[in-house]
C-alpha cells in the first residue's frame, strides 16, 4: 500500500512543472481535493476529475468548494439518476 502523503507530494511536485495549465487528478479521493485545488488556484492549473458526492452537487456545496478551474465527477448510478441530478443543479 502506498503512502497517502508521499502520493499527494508527488502530484503536487508537478505543479513545479513551469509550462503545466492542467492537472488531471485521477483518484482524487486518495488526495486531499481542497489543499490540491488551492495549490492549483495559486499556480493557474485547472485541476480535473475531482470526484463528488450526488449531495455535494444538488446542495452547490460542490460549486462552492470548486468555483472556477475545476472539472468536477459524478458516478451517476442510472442515466435517469444522470437526468435527476442534472435537472437538480442549482442556477449560476
Amino acid at each position: 500500500m502506498r503512502d497517502y502523503e508521499s502520493e499527494l507530494t508527488a502530484a503536487l511536485r508537478l505543479l513545479e512543472i513551469e509550462p503545466l495549465k492542467g492537472l488531471d487528478f485521477g483518484e482524487s479521493w486518495r488526495m486531499d481535493p481542497p489543499e490540491s485545488y488551492r495549490r492549483c488556484r495559486e499556480r493557474g492549473v485547472a485541476l480535473t476529475r475531482i470526484f463528488v458526492s450526488r449531495e455535494e452537487l444538488v446542495s452547490g456545496e460542490a460549486f462552492r468548494a470548486y468555483p472556477t478551474g475545476a472539472a468536477l465527477q459524478y458516478q451517476a448510478q442510472s442515466p435517469e439518476d444522470a437526468f435527476a441530478v442534472a435537472r437538480s443543479l442549482p442556477a449560476g
